[in-house]
């Protein structure tokens, strides 16, 4: 059997970060498949949904990952190198971290697209 070593952690660490881009861009495929309603909801800002929407989706889910640290509180790793238990956890703690960078954000998005959706109703019926 063979030991832990950085190797080790550097492939839980950016395969953590994967995990979380792929979340992301798998969020903005599947959102894409309802852009007309979207258009709708924000006629007069289609930029925002082409380039602020999607570009803060993927952001959020890699900001989410990467707030989560592998040093400890002396700035060391080797207690990693110690557990790969501990170091599997911290994988899995990127990627539950991004998920809830990735739910505050689509709620804030939400909140906003039925600002947008309550303003048109409002300009449609005067």
């Amino acid at each position: 059997m063979t030991t832990w070593t950085e190797l080790n952690i550097a492939v839980v660490y950016f395969s953590g970060l994967f995990f979380a881009l792929l979340t992301g861009l798998m969020i903005v495929l599947y959102l894409n498949l309802n852009k007309e309603a979207i258009k709708l909801i924000t006629e007069k800002f289609h930029k925002l949904w082409n380039s602020v929407f999607k570009s803060s989706i993927v952001l959020a889910s890699l900001i989410g990952a990467l707030s989560v640290n592998f040093r400890n509180c002396y700035g060391n790793y080797d207690y990693l190198l110690k557990s790969p238990q501990k170091t599997v956890i911290k994988g899995i703690e990127q990627v539950s971290n991004s998920f809830d960078w990735l739910t505050v954000l689509l709620g804030f998005w939400l909140l906003l697209f039925i600002i947008f959706r309550l303003n048109s109703n409002k300009n449609i019926e005067n």
